[in-house]
């Protein structure tokens, strides 16, 4: 396994990574109970997040010997962490 910095083309792969990883945690299924709405909501979220950060933070994916992403981690550099309020009604479900 290796850890690089993501690149555009590894925003998808991070955020379904991310979409599953939170699928289960009781936040989520709380805001969004059925598990089929929520299956769909959390990657595009985590798209919108993760293009924002890779921007004006950092994005390091995990990926294994065929480079496919296992792993991520993200984090906004300080006074960056605030996504604009257009992006959060992109990321929001129809």
């Amino acid at each position: 396994m290796t850890l690089r910095p993501g690149t555009r083309a590894d925003v998808r792969a991070a955020a379904a990574v991310f979409g599953r990883s939170f699928h289960t945690t009781p936040q989520w299924e709380w805001l969004i109970p059925d598990e089929r709405a929520r299956a769909g909501v959390l990657p595009a979220f985590f798209r919108s997040s993760f293009g924002h950060v890779r921007r004006h933070g950092r994005l390091m994916v995990a990926v294994d010997d065929a480079d496919t992403v296992v792993g991520a981690i993200a984090w906004s550099a300080p006074g960056q962490w605030k996504t604009p309020a257009w992006r959060g009604v992109l990321a929001a479900p129809a």
